[in-house]
């Protein structure tokens, strides 16, 4: 129990030391205690053993990311498959789009036109002119929201 107290006191204490490349004081007093401090003894300067902070990344700003692919510059297999999946789903929705808009531009020439509209059974359907330019207008501006 006492050593887990050590540890979690030296723990607690590198947390909150600036961590900075400063030094750590470890001793033991005369009744065994261990001390553990940013600054060194005073009469028990001899049992004093001091170790320097090591300073750790514990952020992850850009700056730190493009530090860090500097040096890891090797994708792992798994990150390309990943890179490679992610851009073919890119791909297969641009290109659906893509034909969504070719065929609504098509239709949208049509009816800017004398037109003929059909039903599902293949009878002509009574439109007038003012319907039909409602539909043009209509199938324009929902091209212009999805295509660019």
């Amino acid at each position: 129990m006492t050593r887990f107290l050590t540890v979690a006191a030296l723990g607690l204490l590198c947390c909150t030391l600036p961590a900075n490349g400063d030094t750590v004081y470890k001793w033991q007093d005369a009744s065994g205690k261990w001390h553990f401090s940013d600054t060194p003894p005073g009469d028990e300067a001899g049992r004093a053993t001091a170790a320097p902070i090591k300073t750790t990344n514990t952020t992850s700003t850009a700056a730190t990311n493009r530090e860090l692919k500097q040096v890891f510059t090797d994708e792992l297999p798994a990150e390309a498959a990943h890179r490679r999946q992610q851009q073919q789903q890119q791909d297969a929705r641009r290109a659906q789009l893509d034909r969504w808009c070719r065929q609504a531009r098509d239709r949208l020439a049509t009816i800017r036109g004398r037109v003929i509209f059909i039903d599902a059974d293949g009878n002509p359907l009574e439109v007038t002119e003012d319907e039909r330019e409602q539909r043009a207008r209509a199938l324009q501006r929902q091209i212009d929201r999805t295509c660019s």
